[in-house]
């Protein structure tokens, strides 16, 4: 009997102690995204995400909408093409000149960028550093 009440205590105290792991690791993740966004409100912008902007202006300039598809959940998709290249997608019916940037994150030796079109993400951008 003792051995019931015990793994029960056992397995209470962990998910108990994985609860608290969770919320203290959210913390820091939370701010930390806080803390970028202020950043960009004020105008700071690293080398890094200059570049990466200017490469992602300079190839949607050189980029075409390509033809729909239906994903088979049924969402549409409009892929965006560089010289017959995918290097993005759209998961909105926007046009490539009306387009913002929003976050952006490295991905090996490439960056991915959110494209915005009023205030809401509505597709990705692919940026290579070459």
């Amino acid at each position: 009997m003792t051995t019931g009440r015990c793994s029960k205590s056992l397995f209470t105290s962990a998910a108990l102690a994985m609860g608290m792991l969770c919320i203290g690791l959210a913390g820091p993740v939370a701010r930390a995204s806080g803390e970028a966004r202020i950043l960009r409100a004020a105008g700071g912008m690293s080398e890094v995400r200059q570049a990466i902007e200017e490469r992602a202006r300079q190839l949607l300039a050189a980029a075409r909408k390509g033809r729909s598809w239906v994903t088979p959940r049924g969402v549409t998709r409009w892929p965006i093409l560089i010289n017959d290249e995918l290097r993005g997608s759209l998961w909105e019916n926007v046009e490539l000149p009306s387009l913002g940037f929003g976050d952006h994150w490295q991905a090996g030796d490439s960056a991915r960028i959110e494209l915005t079109h009023e205030g809401r993400v509505v597709g990705m951008l692919w940026v290579r550093h070459d």
